[in-house]
């Protein structure tokens, strides 16, 4: 999404293929690790101004496992938890599951505590009551940081604020031109959609060019 702070004054030319190839200028297709742009609680959205250090947080990629959009109008925490319920909902779900597993062989073996209760007559362990939910929220919100902080292989996506450059006006340009280059060359495309999402232009012209380029199926929105 493009809205406050980064300024897009476009004029495209050229043919619609021009407009979503690379052609010669592969060095411009960009992907950042998810684990960084989720590190800190979403740091990188607080802001939507963006400087010649947070271009050097992409890399030149040949794919994108996924194109997030989103407009700079919605406050950092909303997005965080969408991304990370989508992003991070099924390594959270194993990793409790691992957790439950290995309390309940601790139990059996006699190893974790326990109490009386009333209507039975056997102990009952309290520890997978007690850590359910604090391991799977943790997990939850968590696990990308230890992604980022061991050097873990993450997923691509692209951010805007990342993958194109915000202080050099001639690279910007390239940039927001390739925008449908880089949707083409994106598996997915996550929509952090508000009540303000279809109220900017280019929110709209990402999704329809995503449309366009891909089955609609590889299109979330939260």
């Amino acid at each position: 999404g493009r809205s406050q702070g980064i300024t897009y004054g476009l004029t495209l030319s050229g043919s619609a293929a021009d407009l979503v190839t690379f052609c010669d200028s592969d060095v411009l297709l960009r992907g950042t690790s998810l684990a960084t742009v989720m590190h800190s609680w979403a740091r990188l959205l607080s802001s939507s101004k963006g400087s010649a250090e947070t271009y050097q947080l992409s890399q030149p990629v040949k794919r994108i496992a996924t194109f997030i959009s989103h407009n700079w109008s919605v406050p950092r925490h909303e997005k965080f938890i969408a991304m990370a319920v989508h992003f991070n909902l099924g390594i959270a779900a194993a990793m409790t599951f691992v957790a439950m597993a290995a309390i309940v062989l601790l139990h059996v073996a006699s190893s974790t505590p326990v109490v009386m209760v009333a209507w039975s007559n056997y102990p009952r362990g309290i520890l997978c009551k007690l850590l359910f939910s604090p391991i799977f929220l943790c997990s939850l919100v968590s696990c990308r940081e230890v992604g980022y902080l061991l050097g873990f292989k993450e997923p691509t996506v692209f951010l805007d604020k990342t993958c194109i450059h915000q202080t050099d006006t001639k690279l910007q340009q390239q940039g927001i031109e390739k925008l449908g280059a880089f949707l083409r060359h994106s598996e997915s495309m996550l929509v952090l959609y508000t009540e303000v999402y279809l109220g900017r232009l280019w929110t709209i012209y990402e999704v329809a060019a995503f449309v366009v380029l891909h089955d609609v199926k590889g299109m979330t929105l939260l």
